[in-house]
């Protein structure tokens, strides 16, 4: 994981997003949530790999379920704006909560703005569905 971070950063490397992508796409392999989630953004920006969000959403998911706020709140922004996936209000919700359940900054915010753009239907179902998800999978939440 450090080295891929080192490569990406140009930190006592030259820089080099290929070089970062390997080294992270090896650490995230393994499990590490921290390099599932940057080798998610990547693939979302293009960064060292060929641009592809299907790809950066399966990275997220990953890190999302071992409990990594930033993942959680990734995967929101993937629903929400409809990126690699049918955009979809109440899983962009229901991801935002559990990221503010783990303390993501500015989830909070994220999650009021979005419910302006929701029925109230939409929002019990996106609350039922964050139940749902922790009922599932508790490891959603890293506390």
């Amino acid at each position: 994981f450090m080295l891929g971070m080192m490569y990406r950063e140009g930190d006592k490397v030259p820089k080099n997003e290929t070089e970062a992508a390997n080294w992270l796409s090896k650490a995230a392999g393994k499990g590490h949530p921290d390099a599932q989630n940057i080798l998610g953004v990547l693939y979302a920006n293009g960064d060292g790999v060929v641009a592809d969000q299907s790809e950066a959403i399966k990275w997220y998911r990953k890190a999302a379920n071992q409990g990594h706020s930033a993942s959680q709140f990734n995967l929101g922004d993937k629903f929400c704006y409809g990126e690699g996936t049918p955009e979809d209000y109440v899983s962009a919700y229901a991801w935002y909560y559990v990221a503010d359940l783990n303390g993501f900054p500015n989830a909070q915010r994220t999650i009021n703005l979005i419910a302006e753009e929701m029925s109230k239907p939409e929002i019990r179902q996106a609350k039922e569905l964050v139940k749902e998800m922790m009922n599932k999978n508790p490891k959603l939440l890293n506390k």
